[in-house]
């Protein structure tokens, strides 16, 4: 009995005409009796392609699902929620997550029925994290940061359509700007860290993203056109700030950390109460991020992997 059919494997069914004909191996048993060898007959080249593009469908719809999660991290979300921010069908949506709960990465809640990533993808995050070494790299540089400034700095990567925390470090200053976890995400172009590192990619790509995010800007009370000026303000100041979007009362700049090829590998932000941030302090910050940007890249540079190589020669 197959598991994931729910089909005795020795029996095959098909339906010629609207009948159903039961086939318990029947052409199997006579080449048997005949003596002849018994092969399995591969499914026609046609059918095999109509269910491999099915397959990467349902494992794209999927990833997009646990994407809307990572978004909603805390509160949990709904599941029409989930539906509309996938664009799939409420019973579409309803069947992926029924299959991602059955696999432990994503949980339901029994009290308010929101749905939230599991800890299945947690520790598969965990594991696949050991590839990664930005983090341990920048992590000094954060550090120095939190100690110049007395603030809190983070560290962000994109992901998707989407900047992910990957590290936060505190300073001393009583009073602190916890706007994000570790692994926290934001919407390309909301924050600072997350536009640095959308103005840092090419106009094409930018203009992917805006329309991608369009309708998840409105969360934050902003539309494709304005986080297209923002782009553009972070291009010519060479950093990006965000004053009271997210957070009021909390102001944050960062600046984006490149490859070899000028690409965006992450953004450092730091986060303080608006009135640690004027004119003239965040000029002094700016100056001390750029300088630990310069550190990690320099870092990074025997860690280009081939396709990063390969678009940089593209590029040149």
């Amino acid at each position: 009995m197959s598991r994931m059919t729910g089909i005795d494997e020795g029996t095959r069914v098909r339906r010629d005409n609207g009948t159903a004909v039961a086939a318990p191996m029947a052409a199997a048993g006579r080449a048997a009796h005949e003596g002849g060898a018994v092969a399995d007959a591969p499914p026609p080249p046609a059918t095999r392609r109509t269910a491999d593009a099915g397959n990467v469908q349902s494992v794209a719809r999927a990833a997009a699902i646990l994407r809307v999660l990572a978004g909603h991290v805390g509160e949990g979300a709904r599941l029409s929620e989930i539906a509309v921010s996938t664009g799939l069908h409420k019973a579409t949506a309803h069947r992926l997550l029924a299959a991602l709960k059955e696999q432990g990465l994503v949980d339901k809640s029994t009290d308010t029925h929101r749905y939230h990533l599991g800890l299945e993808l947690f520790l598969l995050g965990s594991s696949a994290s050991n590839r990664f070494s930005i983090r341990d790299i920048a992590r000094a540089s954060l550090q120095r940061l939190a100690e110049q400034t007395g603030d809190t700095v983070y560290l962000f990567v994109r992901s998707g359509m989407d900047a992910l925390c990957v590290d936060r470090v505190e300073g001393h200053f009583p009073i602190r700007t916890l706007s994000l976890d570790i692994g926290g995400r934001r919407p390309l172009g909301v924050s600072s860290g997350s536009l640095a590192l959308l103005a840092a990619l090419g106009d094409d790509e930018v203009e992917q993203v805006l329309s991608a995010n369009s309708e998840r800007y409105a969360r934050f009370g902003c539309r494709p056109e304005d986080v297209g000026r923002m782009v553009s303000a972070t291009r010519r100041d060479g950093h990006a700030i965000s004053d009271g979007m997210v957070v009021p009362g909390m102001c944050a700049v960062a600046v984006a950390v490149r490859d070899r090829s000028g690409l965006p590998v992450a953004a450092i932000t730091v986060g303080a109460i608006s009135q640690r941030m004027d004119a003239v302090r965040r000029v002094q910050i700016v100056a001390q991020m750029a300088a630990e940007a310069r550190r990690i890249e320099q870092a990074l540079q025997p860690l280009a992997t081939p396709q990063r190589k390969r678009r940089a020669a593209r590029a040149t």
